[in-house]
């Protein structure tokens, strides 16, 4: 039951590391489907990195040669995505990138501040990047869409946004952007507000 309100990436996840643990050459493995396989999401790449990194089973046998080849590959790869366009076209997930900045040191000023300067521009911009941030909870108690406010926290984009919101002239919404914002009003679990 509990799977039921996992979300999907993080079973992939969860599933491709168990998978892992079957394959014997688990190296030429691993190197081959970082650098080869663009087809899995950047974001479960990362994730799934991240686990192998913290296995403390040690069921999954890999040199620090090989974790560290991977580490600059992903490194490399999440410096180049960073990026406005790439953002406003991916999915939710590609939001959650921000979050490997300090396990994987990039830096995310340049992208905060296009962000900024993007997000706040106009209306137009600032619900595109709302809806972005949108994400569908199941849980027990309702399934709702939520907004991770806590990307904008990470990009210190928050208060700036609560403030934008607050001098909305909400008459002059479109029905899509009320909804936006009562999305917004909902208590991201997350977040904790």
């Amino acid at each position: 039951m509990s799977w039921t309100y996992i979300n999907p990436m993080n079973k992939y996840i969860y599933l491709a590391y168990n998978i892992l643990k079957l394959i014997n050459d688990v190296e030429i493995f691993l190197i081959d489907f970082y650098k080869t396989n663009d087809d899995v999401p950047l974001f479960v790449k990362c994730f799934l990195f991240d686990k192998i990194k913290k296995d403390k089973i040690s069921e999954i046998n890999i040199s620090d040669t090989t974790k560290e080849t991977i580490f600059q590959y992903l490194q490399d790869k999440l410096k180049k995505y960073i990026k406005l366009d790439n953002m406003l076209n991916a999915s939710f997930d590609g939001f959650n990138l921000i979050f490997l900045h300090k396990e994987f040191e990039f830096d995310i000023k340049a992208f905060s501040k296009e962000l900024e300067k993007f997000m706040f521009k106009n209306n137009t911009n600032f619900f595109q990047v709302l809806d972005k941030l949108k994400y569908w909870q199941m849980s027990s108690s309702g399934n709702q869409w939520l907004i991770n406010k806590n990307v904008l926290k990470e990009l210190y984009l928050l208060e700036k946004t609560i403030q934008y919101i607050e001098n909305l002239n909400l008459e002059k919404l479109s029905q899509n952007e009320k909804e936006l914002l009562e999305i917004w009003n909902q208590k991201d679990t997350f977040y904790g507000d």
